[in-house]
């Protein structure tokens, strides 16, 4: 975070690959945290991208592992907190709305949650 404030300090205009970058390091930030980054990206008029799509979902469930199957990403995602669930189906669905195709993790994740029930 203050590296990207020092960017802006500077009058750098931030980019997808700068909140993709922010998003990184907020690896073990709250939810809130989390959303509040996704919020300053559309203050800043910037267009998310299925790279940050992926990367923001990755670090909001914290997923560390490759699924092989749509059970076992339900499985591990039965152990995250219903906050970032919600988001998570939030971030799909403004992903779908504009047109972004998600990565295969991201469609591994959008069936979960439907399974699940959370989208």
């Amino acid at each position: 975070q203050v590296f990207f404030d020092k960017m802006i300090e500077a009058k750098l205009e931030p980019s997808v690959i700068s909140f993709n970058a922010l998003v990184q390091a907020h690896v073990k930030a709250p939810t809130e945290r989390l959303m509040a980054v996704r919020s300053q990206m559309r203050v800043w008029g910037i267009q998310a991208d299925r790279v940050f799509v992926e990367t923001f979902l990755m670090t909001l469930l914290k997923v560390s592992e490759y699924w092989h199957s749509i059970s076992d990403a339900v499985h591990a995602l039965r152990a995250v907190d219903k906050d970032r669930l919600h988001e998570a189906a939030s971030v799909i669905k403004d992903a779908k709305d504009n047109g972004i195709p998600l990565t295969g993790v991201c469609k591994k994740i959008d069936r979960a949650l439907q399974q699940m029930g959370i989208l």
